[in-house]
């Protein structure tokens, strides 16, 4: 994942997900790299869904600016 992209999935895990997922995010933005990347290792399908929710929303904010 790219940075943008990480940092676009956890908002949205912040803004949208359940309280698992949102102490998931806060986890996320309080950790190392490394720790970081444990987190999506233990998680794969928690990222995978929100980072195609962020997309998404990412997608629909630029078709409503046009």
């Amino acid at each position: 994942m790219s940075r943008e992209r990480d940092y676009l999935t956890v908002t949205t895990m912040a803004r949208v997900g359940g309280s698992f997922v949102q102490a998931l995010a806060d986890a996320w933005r309080m950790a190392d790299d490394e720790n970081r990347a444990r987190l999506v290792a233990a998680f794969p399908e928690v990222w995978a869904k929100y980072a195609a929710i962020a997309q998404h929303r990412a997608a629909r904010s630029l078709e409503q600016a046009t």
